[in-house]
C-alpha cells in the first residue's frame, strides 16, 4: 500500500465500519461496494460520487476524517496515491481538502527496456500510469526460464494497476 511507505512499518488497519466513536478515520469504498460509506453521516459522498467516470476518485479530508470513494478499484488506487502525496507534503496535519480526479486519457504509459524494477513500478504507479510498454529480446523466444520470468514480471506490473505491453521491433533491420 502506498501509505505504508510514509510510516515506520505498516500502519494498523481497523475497518471504519467497526469503529463507532473515533474522532477521525479513513473511510474507503467504491460506488459498487461502499462499505462504511453507507453510514448516514457519509451518504452524501455516495450520491455525489455516482457521477465519477471510470478510474475516478473523490478524496475529502474533513471532520469525519478522510473519505475516499473510487468509481472502481483503480479509482481507489489512484486516490490512495493522491492521499500519500498529501501525507508526504504535510505529514499528519493534512489540510481540509476536497478533490475529484479522473484520467483524461485512457492510456498513460511509460517505456522500459528489460525487466522493470519494483522501484520503477512504484514510481510509475504514483504517477498514475495505466500501461507499461516493455521491450526485451526475450520476447522473441519465451521458452524455458524466460517465459516464467516474464509471466511473473507481468503479474507484478498488474499488481500496480498497470497493463504490461510487450514491444516488438517488427521492422528492424529492413533495408531499402
Amino acid at each position: 500500500a502506498p501509505l505504508a511507505t510514509f510510516w515506520d512499518g505498516t500502519p494498523g488497519v481497523i475497518p471504519a465500519s467497526r469503529v463507532d466513536k473515533t474522532p477521525t478515520a479513513l473511510y474507503i469504498g467504491t460506488v459498487e461496494h461502499p462499505g462504511a460509506l453507507e453510514k448516514r453521516k457519509l451518504r452524501r459522498y455516495l450520491s455525489d460520487g455516482s457521477e465519477l467516470p471510470p478510474s475516478g476518485y473523490w478524496l475529502s479530508v474533513g471532520k469525519p476524517g478522510v473519505v475516499l470513494l473510487g468509481a472502481d478499484v483503480r479509482g481507489v488506487w489512484y486516490g490512495l496515491h493522491a492521499l500519500a502525496g498529501l501525507v508526504k507534503a504535510h505529514g499528519p496535519n493534512i489540510p481540509y481538502i476536497e478533490m475529484r480526479d479522473w484520467p483524461s486519457l485512457a492510456v498513460r504509459g511509460a517505456y522500459v527496456e528489460g525487466l522493470p524494477t519494483t522501484m520503477e513500478l512504484q514510481r510509475l504507479a504514483s504517477l498514475r500510469a495505466t500501461h507499461l510498454f516493455i521491450e526485451s529480446e526475450d520476447f522473441y523466444d519465451l521458452s524455458g526460464i524466460h517465459g516464467e520470468t516474464w509471466r511473473k514480471a507481468f503479474e507484478n506490473v498488474r499488481a500496480f494497476y498497470m497493463e504490461p505491453v510487450p514491444v516488438f521491433a517488427t521492422l528492424d533491420g529492413l533495408e531499402k
